[in-house]
């Protein structure tokens, strides 16, 4: 039994799940330029992120990249544009509204056979999703059966992940062994006011229930050690990457060398207090920002050692949008990547040192 400090991976990729954007760029230690002259010789491009602002935790790596200079460092001329979804998105980089930005796998793996004008650059692997409770008689999934536990309405995200967790465990339960309740989007309210004793619940939201009560919180199942779906994506337009491509490495560069500064302890409590300070997310509480903050490195949220594109992942997701009549058939998730454009960052990063 894990306790609710213990983060294990989560995954499950629902075309409603938000998610965010990041930038980045990079230039390597041969090019003479200064990081002011480096800008000028790239056209800016505009990098999206869903959720808006105050917003949601993975698009951080972003504005870490802006604020702590690591556009500058690599010369990419980027502006950051919130927007409300992963699907508004989808759409504007496929319009060349915007050049690309960080969204939610599920519907671009739904356009992409139809023909987008879209390719994958890089991502992350893993959800956060995970089943907590308070309850001490729940010390396994089975043990929900006959219990209250929050989700939402049926054929929601949050149903569809506490399915996925109850029938995953193998345990002989299924969704309809529970008593699901839907507390109207008052995930953590439900809990803090003890109105539920189970939930469906981001990291972000346990650590807010973490801190709003005095109860010990323990973690059941998380989704993603059941199931390997990936989560979010960087896309591009592919008329952007093929005139500006050096810019979109630069981007990406940015990207891998700020989320590696997120992961040095040295800087922890300066990001923090810029997160919580500034309106980027929605923890104004610095105490609060950095436990959130903690859960979210200790689960390994944002790759900057790999491409964070994992065949697998983008596989079973490919299946399970057959599987539920999303998409007509499976196809190669090779074919709707550009894989490179994380190569040619990743030295980038590398010959600064």
């Amino acid at each position: 039994m894990k306790k609710s400090k213990i983060f294990s991976g989560i995954a499950l990729v629902t075309a409603s799940l938000l998610l965010v954007a990041c930038s980045g760029s990079g230039t390597s230690s041969s090019e003479t330029t200064t990081s002011e002259q480096a800008v000028t010789e790239v056209s800016q491009i505009t990098w999206a992120h869903a959720c808006g602002l105050p917003g949601c935790w993975y698009h951080v790596p972003m504005y870490v990249a802006q604020k702590f200079g690591f556009f500058e460092k690599y010369g990419a001329n980027v502006k950051i544009q919130p927007m409300k979804s992963g699907g508004d998105i989808v759409q504007a980089t496929q319009t060349g509204e915007v050049a690309g930005g960080h969204i939610g796998t599920d519907p671009f793996l739904v356009g992409a056979p139809k023909g987008l004008n879209i390719v994958g650059i890089m991502g992350e692997n893993k959800q956060d999703w995970i089943v907590i409770t308070r309850d001490a008689s729940i010390q396994k999934c089975s043990d929900f059966k006959g219990k209250k536990v929050g989700a939402q309405a049926p054929g929601d995200a949050r149903w569809l992940v506490l399915s996925a967790i109850i029938e995953g465990c193998g345990e002989g339960v299924t969704i309809d062994d529970v008593s699901t309740v839907d507390p109207n989007n008052d995930y953590v309210g439900a809990l803090v006011s003890g109105v539920l004793d189970s939930m469906v619940v981001h990291l972000d939201e346990l650590a807010q229930v973490q801190s709003l009560t005095k109860d010990t919180w323990t973690t059941i199942a998380a989704l993603s050690d059941l199931q390997k779906k990936h989560y979010a994506m960087h896309v591009v337009n592919k008329d952007v990457l093929a005139s500006n491509r050096e810019n979109v490495v630069r981007l990406t560069a940015a990207l891998i060398d700020a989320t590696k500064f997120m992961n040095d302890p040295a800087n922890f409590d300066a990001i923090v207090a810029y997160l919580s300070g500034e309106g980027i997310i929605k923890q104004d509480d610095p105490a609060l920002a950095g436990a959130v903050f903690t859960q979210f490195l200790e689960f390994g949220q944002w790759e900057f050692d790999n491409n964070g594109l994992d065949t697998t992942y983008l596989t079973n997701s490919i299946n399970g949008l057959v599987a539920a009549k999303a998409i007509d058939a499976s196809y190669d998730p090779s074919t709707i990547l550009d894989t490179t454009v994380w190569d040619e960052a990743n030295e980038k990063v590398k010959a600064q040192g």
